[in-house]
């Protein structure tokens, strides 16, 4: 389990957001996913996992204190995703991938980018120059940079932001494969839909930055969680597994 602890003082990063006295666990080899209104403090508290020495915050990896180790060690525990703003390197997907292996030299790096690419379905720009990539290819191949780093732990900010449905389809299965083989995730969402289908737990921060739910999936859609949290109702359909279980599937907000 990863767990953070907030002092009373809440974060020391520059933020509104409060979080006093914030005691917070994510659960291991699962998907759990930070949804809320905007400025809430969703980054905010990844970026406060990322730097928790910087953000004034006690951070505990299996029982571990990491928030003093160095950043290369905390590295290899954590990789984060954050968005694709800002300037774009004018060097080839290839390259800038080859970035994500800068914790472990020396292993096959190119095969392992051409397995992330094609699983994200985008072979195709492996030779394309990154600053003259679309606003969603960028985003694609940027999620792919963080994939491929080696870590236990895998931070995404708005993962879905840019991606077309093909797109966050396949994002959706290179990430519960990773899960299945023992990764474990947090990840700021808006795209309910989405999110709604990944996730196994739900973490509520409301409009004032404060933590008001953490509690699996089916807890959060059966007692109308995410209702209370955003205000508004939300469509839903019932889906069946291969075991004939049924899990209800969020469609969207009810534009009414």
């Amino acid at each position: 389990m990863l767990k953070l602890q907030v002092p009373s003082g809440g974060l020391t990063l520059n933020t509104k957001s409060k979080f006093c006295n914030l005691e917070l666990g994510f659960s291991q080899s699962a998907i759990n996913i930070l949804v809320g209104p905007n400025g809430g403090g969703k980054t905010t508290l990844l970026r406060a996992i990322l730097s928790p020495k910087e953000a004034g915050v006690s951070l505990l990896c299996n029982q571990k204190q990491i928030e003093n180790l160095t950043t290369l060690k905390r590295a290899k525990l954590i990789s984060y995703v954050g968005t694709t703003s800002g300037n774009r390197p004018g060097i080839s997907v290839e390259d800038f991938l080859l970035f994500s292996f800068f914790k472990n030299p020396g292993v096959d790096c190119v095969d392992k980018i051409k397995e992330m690419l094609k699983d994200l379905d985008v072979s195709y720009l492996r030779n394309s120059r990154i600053d003259q990539l679309s606003e969603g290819e960028y985003k694609r191949i940027h999620i792919a940079g963080g994939l491929l780093q080696e870590a236990q732990w895998y931070l995404l900010d708005e993962p879905e932001e840019h991606l077309d449905p093909g797109a966050l389809k396949s994002l959706a299965k290179v990430l519960l494969r990773m899960k299945i083989e023992g990764k474990s995730f947090i990840l700021a969402c808006h795209d309910l839909s989405f999110a709604c289908f990944l996730a196994d737990y739900f973490l509520g921060i409301n409009a004032c930055g404060e933590l008001v739910f953490n509690e699996k999936k089916r807890v959060v859609i059966e007692s109308k969680l995410l209702e209370s949290l955003y205000g508004c109702d939300f469509l839903y359909v019932d889906e069946k597994s291969a075991q004939g279980e049924s899990s209800p599937y969020l469609l969207g907000p009810k534009y009414e």
